[in-house]
């Protein structure tokens, strides 16, 4: 799959922090350079190629010479950590992987090449493992994690048909033109960061590579030197950008804004859409899962008003519908679970090697596992997720896993919360700091979004079950 077909080999493609532009035929060489590094005997067209993936160009590049060479791509963050490294590598055997750091607390023997400065301008290498010449589906393009940091190694298998369809469609939905240029403000492991580079890299235009937070005024001088047009953010950025008053930051180059990756609450979405009316910015919030290669609907400035609490309405390559348990589609206004149907859907999961040589499990149909409803105008809204899923800064945790860790760690708790708040009650006899270390650490998250509450006690009914409408009842003072 080429990223660089449709664009002038003279534009700019990428930009990194300290302002070099790089062509698109800049690219092209580099991405060829990274992805043939070793000798074609030794990375076949379909291997398997883990990325430890920064928003940087060398990485950038490796993940397009890579997919360009054929091989399929699986995207973790640089910074995961050596057990959920451990974890990946001895269940899905990659044949590669390139990082930016060294490797070497990984039980597996590795090869190590360092790409020299013609290729990389920073510390960048190429890991060869034992393992070559995996079966793999022939539609297989890319792997993504489902959680991005839950411990859980589970991944989404994506095809070339996906990756295309749902590019077009979020290209159409925005109007990205070659003219466009966006600054990254999310990992490119993550769906919807990775979707902001394919969607640009599509369409032929540029991407500023920024390692700044978006509180910093390293990220609004980029943005000012580099005349970026648009960014996109999850839950969590947006109100970081509330509390350090976007609306008054001038950016003259901003044209308009994304949010996708959780529900923003009502407060901070009516500040967003109020603040871009008053700066001329289009702002679009959308709604959108890893399983569906990243976005599914899209909510434009001009329905703000009216539909400010909907998702929108589905992309143009595919369409909702409300079911009941018995699968019956329910009638405007009722609610039931969200059903989405369209090319981007993903072929399914991968825990495992013997999973990648598997077909299309989904046949099109996604189950978000969403409670929606639809209004007389066809918007959607989300009231609440069928299974105690909540995402975090945009990567959704499954708050059973957690439970489950802790408890197996010795620990009686119950665990709650929104998006980017994650409520873990526990006894007051147990320390708070010694839940949230080993929190912090079983997830590799922002440890911001942990909250550890003590209770006199976990109610539960005569089965067991956790009676979590209860929790609050059981604070202790």
């Amino acid at each position: 799959m080429d990223w660089l077909a449709n664009a002038k080999p003279e534009a700019t493609c990428l930009i990194n922090e300290h302002g070099r532009h790089y062509s698109y035929e800049d690219v092209k060489y580099l991405s060829q350079a990274i992805a043939t590094l070793y000798s074609e005997d030794q990375v076949k067209s379909r291997s398997l190629i883990l990325i430890l993936a920064e928003n940087t160009v060398e990485s950038i590049c490796a993940y397009i010479g890579f997919m360009r060479l054929g091989c399929a791509v699986m995207l973790l963050p640089g910074n995961t950590s050596d057990n959920q490294l451990q974890d990946v590598v001895t269940l899905f055997e990659p044949s590669l992987i390139f990082s930016h750091t060294e490797i070497s607390s990984i039980s597996i023997p590795l090869n190590k090449i360092r790409l020299t400065e013609r290729i990389a301008n920073r510390a960048t290498y190429l890991f060869k493992t034992p393992w070559s010449n995996l079966d793999l589906h022939p539609d297989l393009a890319l792997l993504l994690s489902t959680s991005g940091s839950t411990g859980e190694p589970n991944f989404v298998r994506i095809s070339y048909q996906n990756l295309i369809a749902n590019t077009q469609a979020i290209c159409d939905g925005l109007n990205i033109s070659d003219a466009d240029r966006a600054i990254t403000t999310l990992p490119p492991s993550y769906t919807y960061g990775l979707s902001i580079i394919n969607t640009h890299l599509y369409s032929g235009a540029s991407i500023v590579l920024n390692p700044h937070a978006m509180m910093r005024n390293d990220f609004w001088k980029l943005i000012r030197t580099q005349r970026v047009n648009n960014f996109g953010g999850v839950p969590f950025n947006y109100e970081m950008l509330k509390k350090i008053k976007f609306s008054s930051i001038d950016v003259p180059s901003l044209k308009y804004i994304t949010q996708a990756g959780g529900k923003l609450d009502t407060n901070t979405a009516q500040y967003f859409a109020k603040t871009c009316k008053v700066k001329e910015l289009k702002f679009f919030i959308m709604y959108g899962q890893t399983e569906a290669t990243a976005r599914m609907s899209i909510l434009s400035a001009n329905d703000h008003e009216n539909k400010l609490k909907s998702i929108g309405k589905p992309i143009n390559s595919g369409s909702f519908r409300i079911i009941d348990e018995d699968g019956h589609v329910k009638a405007a206004y009722e609610e039931g679970e969200l059903i989405f149907q369209g090319a981007n859907v993903s072929l399914g999961y991968a825990k495992n090697k013997n999973d990648l040589m598997l077909g299309d499990r989904n046949q099109g149909i996604l189950k978000t596992g969403d409670i929606a409803y639809c209004d007389n105008d066809g918007y959607y809204y989300i009231v609440g997720r069928k299974k105690r899923f909540i995402k975090l800064y945009g990567h959704r945790v499954n708050l059973e896993f957690v439970e489950q860790q802790l408890s197996q760690s010795g620990f009686d708790c119950a665990c709650a919360g929104q998006d980017d708040e994650l409520i873990i009650y526990v006894h007051a006899d147990v320390e708070k700091h010694t839940i949230f270390n080993q929190t912090k650490q079983l997830l590799n998250i922002n440890p911001r979004c942990i909250n550890v509450i003590h209770v006199n006690a976990i109610p539960r009914n005569a089965a067991g079950k956790v009676l979590y409408p209860k929790l609050q009842e059981f604070v202790s003072a």
